[in-house]
């Protein structure tokens, strides 16, 4: 590497540490930030629906998604009069669309509820009614197929059709042309750090499907602290597996705007040449949970694309140490050393980053302990009953990347919480 080129590199990692280290930086205004930082650098691959002139096989940069986000924020609030803390549904098939639609409804104040377009309709209309949701944006294909079952839900008629202009059914407005009828200048809603911004469906102990609210600040915390470590390098390809129907999955996707990277969404299958080119030797972070983990480790068979790979992100405490250990060396043949393992901590999906273990070959984390707590974020051992039958030997953990508790479930969040301590069970051995 020339001292050109290192030069570059640093003044990179710099930027994005001071980005990453702003404190009016929200998830608002995620997108003003970086475009203001690296607006030519490319966000997202080709593959996003098309809107307002940008066709399907063109890549985004920040200032499209910056564009398109304001676009969409103005719509919302212009045509179904979308207000501050308003539930809104959103049902995308793109990931990408899914991200930057929730962004859009974020930027506009409300609170972003991602769900997945396979869900049956009878579990849908119950999320729906559980979040109160008064506005439901969806793709047109996906409505055109439940429409008489949408209009039921008593949002008032209030239903957007993302996606395609020619999926959209009569009588819906679709958020393409909402959004051709935009001016393109929008102010971000101000938000403060504790500001529920998102829901998102998850299987909290003792195995309830609920509604875990994310604030701003949560889905940020993973940006902040990747901004400080080297892994993440700016142009590099953060390959992200993960969906943003989950909390880790939003944030991840958050992480990699924030570290200006390419964020692409590879699927299960693992990174490929087709996922938009190598981010170059040791450059690229892939992201997943412990079960895609080991679903690769399982099921590996060959046309598997790591070289590139030089971070192995995993979501949650559940792998084994010969996991680790096999992941680390998943790419050796390709590489001169072993690949790191960076597992984050999740509270079994009620936070986000609160501790981190790193892992590379032999140097394997003890898969009991908690690995390195991140401040602000404290854990603790607790003696007192967290999740009924588990209440000995739990934690407590508490800090900005910690849930503030279950959407309209406040029995739930008073079991689950103690004087701002979550309480959850330890890690352990394959835990997921």
């Amino acid at each position: 590497m020339t001292c050109g080129a290192f030069a570059i590199r640093i003044a990179s990692m710099l930027d994005k540490m001071r980005l990453a280290s702003r404190r009016d930086l929200t998830l608002a205004n995620l997108l003003e930030q970086t475009a203001r930082a690296r607006g030519a650098a490319e966000a997202l691959p080709a593959g996003v629906p098309a809107y307002r002139g940008l066709s399907a096989s063109t890549a985004l940069d920040l200032r499209h998604c910056l564009h398109l986000t304001n676009l969409a924020a103005e719509a919302l609030i212009r045509e179904w009069d979308l207000k501050k803390g308003e539930r809104a549904i959103i049902l995308a098939d793109h990931p990408g669309e899914l991200l930057l639609v929730s962004l859009a409804a974020i930027k506009a104040g409300g609170i972003a509820v991602p769900l997945g377009t396979g869900l049956e309709m009878e579990e849908i209309t119950r999320r729906v009614k559980e979040c109160g949701a008064s506005l439901i944006i969806a793709e047109g294909a996906f409505l055109a197929a439940r429409l008489g079952s949408l209009e039921s839900l008593g949002c008032g008629g209030r239903l957007a059709a993302c996606g395609p202009r020619e999926a959209v059914p009569p009588g819906v407005v679709s958020l393409r042309e909402a959004m051709e009828r935009s001016s393109g200048f929008f102010l971000p809603y101000t938000l403060k750090p504790s500001s529920v911004v998102a829901l998102f469906h998850h299987r909290t102990p003792p195995g309830k499907l609920r509604a875990v609210m994310a604030t701003n600040e949560m889905l940020l915390w993973p940006g902040r602290v990747a901004a400080i470590l080297p892994f993440f390098r700016p142009g590099g390809r953060f390959l992200n597996a993960l969906t943003p129907l989950t909390m880790a999955g939003f944030a991840a996707s958050v992480t990699a705007f924030l570290s200006h990277m390419r964020l692409v969404f590879p699927g299960e299958k693992g990174p490929s040449a087709a996922d938009g080119g190598a981010g170059g030797e040791g450059r690229d972070v892939f992201s997943a949970n412990p079960r895609q983990y080991s679903r690769m480790l399982r099921d590996h068979r060959g046309g598997f694309d790591a070289g590139s790979v030089g971070l192995w992100m995993c979501w949650g405490y559940g792998l084994g140490r010969e996991e680790v250990r096999k992941l680390a060396l998943f790419a050796a043949g390709r590489r001169r050393s072993a690949t790191p393992v960076l597992e984050a901590y999740d509270a079994e999906g009620n936070a986000v980053m609160p501790a981190l273990r790193l892992s590379c070959r032999d140097r394997v984390w003890p898969r009991r302990g908690l690995g390195m707590v991140i401040p602000p974020n404290r854990l603790r051992a607790s003696d007192k009953g967290g999740w009924g039958e588990r209440g000995v030997g739990s934690l407590a953990v508490r800090g900005p990347s910690v849930t503030p508790g279950y959407w309209n479930d406040l029995e739930a969040t008073l079991k689950a919480k103690k004087n701002g301590w979550l309480l959850c069970p330890p890690p352990g051995e394959g835990d997921a």
